[in-house]
């Protein structure tokens, strides 16, 4: 498997004590300037029943969605650690941008995981959205349609239900491509078809997971910080700038940035044991049994036979 998606080795998060609310313009306000567009809330609540069921086509040898995968298992329980400091955080970001300093480090990779680690809650009801809209690759990644998507829901042509489609493997994971079309994405997500979008994604998830542009690239990335809770900023060691990557750091409020993910970090003697657990524990201590249980049979044998070479096997 390629470095690029490599499992996650290692994390850090790089906690920040305030977060901004979300930068966009009073719903009130939005509907004197625009009566043209509709700016009220359209509730999906029975969208579970009536979204678009699909079933997702992942190779076996993909990173994507590793979580009922036996030999995918550090990745998972990284993606799960993550998943929780995000929702201990006291400020309870909802809207989390994924991305990256450049093309590469496995920002869509993170956000679909990050996103299925959310949706393996019984009481989540997540959405995984494709802002990159100029390189999309969560369609692709997944294995479902790339249209109806983002573009065509922010162009009037379809509503946001009728885009949305469910995992079938994940019941709780919904996802919205990006879709085609988008010869220029900053003057969607400046509409206000966008700021009414993101007020309805809000009221009908717990969790909104968007995989982003690199930041600082195009303006669609500073659109879509400015509609997010918060940033989670994905580097490669093997790949990524350093240079590059502080800049990008630099780029992002700091009062939004949620924290570093580490991308294919190679194993370093000196970490902890990275998994543990009760069926770890047993098929550890199954061969010292054996070999205590071997080595009294051999005491056994010396005491019939004098001339016995004992040793630990």
């Amino acid at each position: 498997m390629s470095k690029v998606f490599d499992a996650l080795r290692k994390q850090n998060v790089l906690d920040v004590d305030d977060m901004s609310s979300l930068d966009i313009a009073d719903s009130k306000q939005q509907a004197r300037s625009s009566p043209d567009v509709a700016t009220t809330v359209v509730p999906l609540s029975c969208h579970r029943n009536t979204t678009r069921l699909v079933r997702l086509r992942i190779s076996a040898l993909s990173p994507v969605l590793p979580f009922d995968r036996k030999q995918q298992l550090l990745a998972s329980d990284q993606y799960r650690i993550i998943r929780t400091k995000i929702l201990h955080r006291p400020d309870k970001p909802q809207f989390v941008l994924v991305s990256s300093g450049a093309k590469g480090d496995g920002k869509t990779v993170t956000s679909i995981n990050l996103a299925g680690s959310f949706a393996l809650k019984e009481d989540a009801r997540v959405l995984l959205l494709d802002g990159d809209l100029r390189q999309s690759q969560i369609a692709q990644s997944l294995g479902v349609a790339e249209t109806p998507g983002l573009v065509d829901v922010l162009s009037g042509r379809i509503d946001l239900k009728s885009a949305l489609v469910r995992a079938e493997q994940f019941p709780n994971l919904f996802i919205l491509t990006a879709g085609h079309g988008a010869q220029r994405a900053e003057e969607l997500l400046e509409s206000v078809r966008w700021r009414a979008l993101i007020r309805q994604i809000r009221a009908n998830f717990s969790t909104v997971v968007c995989d982003g542009p690199p930041i600082a690239t195009v303006a669609d990335y500073e659109l879509l910080e400015l509609a997010s809770d918060g940033v989670v900023v994905v580097a490669r060691p093997d790949h990524t700038d350093r240079a590059i990557c502080m800049a990008a750091l630099r780029a992002v409020r700091q009062q939004k940035l949620l924290g570093v993910v580490l991308n294919g970090v190679e194993n370093w003697c000196f970490w902890k044991a990275p998994v543990y657990g009760y069926q770890i524990k047993e098929a550890a201590n199954r061969e010292p049994q054996c070999r205590l249980q071997r080595s009294r049979d051999a005491r056994g044998e010396k005491r019939e036979g004098e001339e016995t070479d004992v040793r630990e096997p």
